[in-house]
C-alpha cells in the first residue's frame, strides 16, 4: 500500500459540536416543548404546507441512533429509495438496510448485528450493479458490499492509520471506490479496488485535533471535490478543495470568520461545477447557531454567503429542486427551506404541519420530479426517536 502525503498541511483542530447521540432525547423533547410556547420561534412553529405535496410517509419501528448523517439515504436507479441506519435497544445495537419502491412499499429490510457493521455512522451508496456499499463503525471503520437483494457479499475493516470513521464513499468510474476518512489527527483520501482493498492512502490534512471529514463527490469535469471541518486559532472553520484523479490539489478554499465558528455539513455540485455549500455558523460563546449557505465558483472563489435566520441550527443537506432553486433541510429543524440561486429564502414548509416535534431534518435526495426525505420523529409514550422516510413533490 502506497502512502502519499499532501504538500499542504493544515494545522486545525476539528470536531462536530453537535450532540448526535440519542442518549439525550428526553432533554431535546423538553427543550422543544418549552420552545413551542414562543410564538415567534421559527423552528418549532410548523410552517404551513402551501407548496409541498407529500406522496407518502413511512415511519419504521426502530430506536434511531445518530440520525444526523447525510449519507444514509440514496434515491435508487429504479425510482425507489434505500436507507441504512443505526438502531439500538436496551440490550443490543446494530444497523438496518431497508429498500422501498417508488410507492413506499418495502422490498427488503435486513438487520445486521454490531459485529457486522457496528452501531454508528451508518452510511451507504448504490453501486453500478444496483447493489450497495454500506459502511459504519465497529471499533474500526467497517464496510461491505451488498447485492441487489440486500445480502452481504464481503466485508472489510479499515484498521490502519488509526482511522476512526469512513465519512463518505463514492464509486470510481473505472471501478473500485474512493473513501474520505478521519483518522487520529488527520484526514485521509483512500483509493480502494473493487474488492475493497486499499491501493493508495493519501493524507489530505494532518496535525488535527478530533478531525471530521464531511463529503466527497466527482464534479462534471471528473475532478474530486471534498470537504472537511476543523478549528484554527480557536475558531472553527471548514475547507472545500478539489483534487485531480492522482490526488493533486487543483484549488482549496477555507471558510472562516473571526470570532465565529463555521462548520460545513454538505454541498451540491451544479452542472457548471459551481458548488452550493451548506452548514452552520455561530458567534463564539453566544450559542446563536444559524444555517449557513455559500456559493463557490468552479475555480474555488467564494461568490456569496448567507446566514438563514429562520434556521436556528445547521443547514444539514442541500439539493437542487426540480422546480428550480434549492431545498435545504436543517438538523433538528422541522421545516424544508427553499432558497433561490442567490441564497434568498423563498419559503419554509413542514412535511407534517400538525406535528410540532417532527419530522426533524436529515437527508434529501432527488428522484425525477420528486424528493426523498429521511429524518426522524419522536414517538410516544416511549421516548424514542424513530426513522421516517417521506416522498414529496412541489
Amino acid at each position: 500500500m502506497l502512502i502519499l502525503k499532501s504538500n499542504e498541511i493544515l494545522h486545525v483542530n476539528n470536531t462536530d459540536i453537535y450532540m448526535k447521540k440519542i442518549i439525550i432525547p428526553l432533554l431535546v423533547i423538553l427543550g422543544m416543548a418549552t420552545a413551542c410556547k414562543k410564538n415567534n420561534d421559527p423552528i418549532t412553529n410548523n410552517p404551513p404546507q402551501l407548496h409541498l405535496t407529500v406522496q407518502w410517509d413511512k415511519k419504521y419501528s426502530y430506536w434511531f441512533n445518530e440520525p444526523s448523517n447525510i449519507h444514509n439515504l440514496v434515491a435508487t436507479a429504479d425510482g425507489g429509495a434505500a436507507v441504512f441506519f443505526s438502531w439500538f435497544t436496551d440490550a443490543a445495537c446494530g444497523t438496518c438496510l431497508l429498500k422501498t419502491d417508488g410507492n413506499g412499499v418495502t422490498e427488503f429490510q435486513h438487520e445486521f448485528t454490531s459485529s457486522e457493521f457496528g452501531c454508528g455512522d451508518a452510511s451507504l451508496l448504490q453501486t453500478a450493479d444496483n447493489g450497495f456499499i454500506v459502511y459504519g463503525n465497529n471499533t474500526y471503520p467497517v464496510f461491505g458490499k451488498i447485492d441487489i437483494s440486500g445480502n452481504i457479499l464481503w466485508t472489510k475493516q479499515a484498521n490502519y492509520h488509526q482511522l476512526s470513521h469512513l465519512n463518505c464513499m463514492i464509486e470510481k468510474p473505472t471501478g473500485g471506490y474512493l473513501a474520505l476518512a478521519t483518522g487520529y489527527g488527520s484526514i485521509f483520501l483512500l483509493d480502494l479496488n473493487v474488492a475493497g482493498d486499499t491501493n493508495r492512502c493519501f493524507q489530505v490534512a494532518d496535525s488535527l485535533e478530533i478531525p471530521e471529514a464531511v463529503q466527497l463527490e466527482y464534479n462534471h469535469a471528473g475532478e474530486i471535490v471534498l470537504t472537511y471541518s476543523g478549528r484554527i486559532n480557536g475558531d472553527y472553520m471548514s475547507v472545500v478543495k478539489t483534487v485531480d484523479t492522482n490526488f493533486n490539489q487543483i484549488w482549496s478554499l477555507p471558510f472562516a470568520q473571526s470570532g465565529h465558528g463555521l462548520i460545513q455539513k454538505s454541498f451540491y455540485i451544479n452542472t457548471d461545477n459551481s458548488i452550493m455549500v451548506a452548514g452552520r455558523i455561530w458567534t463564539n460563546g453566544m450559542g446563536d447557531d444559524q444555517g449557513y449557505i455559500a456559493s463557490v465558483s468552479p475555480t474555488g472563489s467564494l461568490i456569496w454567503s448567507h446566514q438563514i435566520a429562520e434556521m436556528q441550527d445547521a443547514a444539514l443537506d442541500i439539493v437542487l429542486a426540480p422546480s428550480g432553486g434549492y431545498y435545504v433541510v436543517g438538523e433538528h429543524d422541522i421545516g424544508i427551506t427553499k432558497i433561490n440561486s442567490n441564497g434568498d429564502v423563498l419559503w419554509r414548509e413542514s412535511l407534517e404541519p400538525t406535528n410540532q416535534l417532527g419530522p426533524s431534518g436529515n437527508t434529501l435526495k432527488v428522484s425525477g420530479n420528486a424528493i426523498y426525505f429521511f429524518g426522524s420523529v419522536f414517538e410516544f409514550p416511549a421516548v424514542e426517536e424513530s426513522p421516517e422516510l417521506i416522498k414529496f413533490s412541489e
